[in-house]
Formats: structure tokens, C-alpha cells, sequence
């Protein structure tokens, strides 16, 4: 039969192995990341085992969706970032995380999530084919009349000439 102790720390094993591998799931919100992550560390102190928070925080930040990875940049690039609590970059990062729900609300679906993408085709020239247009040039030489043959590319910048 087990001793007690052995059962404990068995079980101080397993946790600290899920801890090691702690991975978010695709489609889990940042909530549901954050009350894994938390029930996770609070086990582990149940058992005695604890983590600096500025390797719990930085664990929980690289873990987050992709939607909420331009806010969770710039909280780890924050001086105070490894004195936060996680509490507190949890609720900076919901925040966020509501806020772009509500853009997607009153704007609509594409704004947020294809935002990258958005601000590449704003920046971005619209290039159609060229297309070739022949123009002859008539030059003058000595009596004789010289045919220039010219190829000129026209570039279709997307104007409207409403602009």
C-alpha cells in the first residue's frame, strides 16, 4: 500500500509536468485560459510549489490567442510587467478582448480580426496587368522620316476619379 507522502508527491509530479506543458487550446477564450492556468497554479501551491511571477506571467502570455496578441505585446513590454499581478494582466487583457468584440458589433465582422491585413491593403498600391499601348514617334533625320516604335506600360492605380 502507498504511503501518504508518495501519493502527495506523485501528485506534486503530475502537476508539475502539467504545468511544464500548460498549452492553450484552439477556440478557448481568455477566460477559460486563465481559470486553468490559475486553478493549475493554485494547486501546485496547495502541494508547495511555486513560481517567480514574472515566469507565471510570462507562461500566461505566450499561451494567449493570436486576437489579443498586439495588447499582450505591449503589456510585456510594459517596466512593470514582472511585478503585475496575473489578475490584473488577465483583466487588462479581457478588457481588450471586450472592446474588440464591441468593434466587431458596431462595425462589423473582418474589422478586427483581418485588422493586419486591412492596414497592409490600405498602405498597398493596387497593381492591375499592364497593358501595352504602341505609340509611333515620328523624328526628322536628314530628309528621312524614322518610325519609332515605344512600348508604354500604364500602371491602374485603383483611383476613382471621384476622389
Amino acid at each position: 500500500m502507498e504511503r501518504t507522502e508518495d501519493v502527495q508527491e506523485n501528485r506534486l509530479d503530475i502537476l508539475t509536468s502539467q504545468y511544464e506543458a500548460f498549452r492553450s487550446l484552439p477556440g478557448e477564450s481568455i477566460t477559460q485560459i486563465f481559470e486553468k492556468y490559475t486553478k493549475l497554479l493554485n494547486e501546485l501551491a496547495m502541494k508547495g510549489k511555486t513560481y517567480p511571477l514574472r515566469e507565471t506571467n510570462r507562461k500566461f502570455m505566450m499561451m494567449l490567442p493570436h486576437h489579443v496578441e498586439h495588447k499582450s505585446s505591449s503589456i510585456r513590454e510594459r517596466i512593470e510587467f514582472t511585478k503585475m499581478s496575473l489578475e490584473m494582466i488577465y483583466g487588462k487583457l479581457k478588457t481588450y478582448e471586450m472592446e474588440q468584440e464591441q468593434r466587431v458589433i458596431i462595425y462589423g465582422p473582418g474589422t478586427v480580426d483581418n485588422k493586419h491585413n486591412a492596414l497592409v491593403r490600405s498602405a498597398a498600391l493596387v497593381v492591375d496587368e499592364p497593358t501595352t499601348s504602341d505609340i509611333q514617334v515620328q523624328t526628322p533625320r536628314a530628309g528621312n522620316e524614322v518610325i519609332i516604335e515605344a512600348e508604354m506600360d500604364s500602371v491602374n492605380l485603383g483611383v476613382d476619379e471621384s476622389d
